[in-house]
């Protein structure tokens, strides 16, 4: 029974000892597994900076666009107005000018239907004169 009791002894003691070796590499198992998460963990932050920075350049390339299409637009907006505010000039003098004539036409009708009536009354007052004479 002692040599029972001493065999069961040592397996009891082999088995602590391959217990031990098992926590030992399940230890640096777990180490390992942590490394690697931390290295992961650094990957993928590298990743997503690298993401996030080409996403702020193209965002602010994206910007930068639009405000110089905005600037753009503005010149032209600008460039039109002032074309067309030179048209409108052009139009309002051309009709004033258009004006003007028309309004000389008529004086020159008006003074030559006067003259005419003056030269028509003056004929009849000649007339009525040498009737009376």
């Amino acid at each position: 029974m002692k040599m029972d009791l001493q065999d069961m002894k040592k397996k009891f003691e082999s088995r602590c000892e391959e217990f031990k070796k098992q926590m030992a590499e399940f230890k640096n198992n777990n180490e390992a597994i942590e490394a690697l998460k931390k290295a992961h963990q650094k990957e993928l932050a590298a990743h997503v900076q690298a993401h996030n920075t080409k996403y702020n350049d193209l965002l602010q390339q994206k910007l930068n666009s639009e405000d110089a299409l905005k600037a753009q637009a503005e010149q032209e907006k600008r460039s039109l107005a002032l074309e067309w505010e030179n048209r409108l000039k052009q139009a309002v003098a051309a009709a004033k000018q258009e004006e003007q004539r028309q309004a000389e036409i008529r004086m020159k009708k008006v003074v030559e239907d006067y003259d005419e009536h003056v030269e028509m009354v003056e004929s009849k007052l000649k007339a009525a004169k040498e009737t009376i004479e």
